[in-house]
């Protein structure tokens, strides 16, 4: 079970990183609401077993 989480994670920051590249988190403005959307990204993720 600890792999399957390690991949699930480790999909998830890949995931994260795509849609928000290093030079758009180094502009950010601290709106949280850039993320909002995030969670459609990884639905599959956030589901449980």
């Amino acid at each position: 079970k600890s792999k399957k989480i390690y991949n699930e994670l480790k999909y998830i920051s890949t995931r994260f990183f795509e849609l928000y590249p290093k030079e758009m988190l180094e502009k950010w403005n601290s709106d949280v609401g850039l993320f909002a959307t995030f969670s459609r990204s990884i639905k599959g993720s956030l589901e449980e077993d």
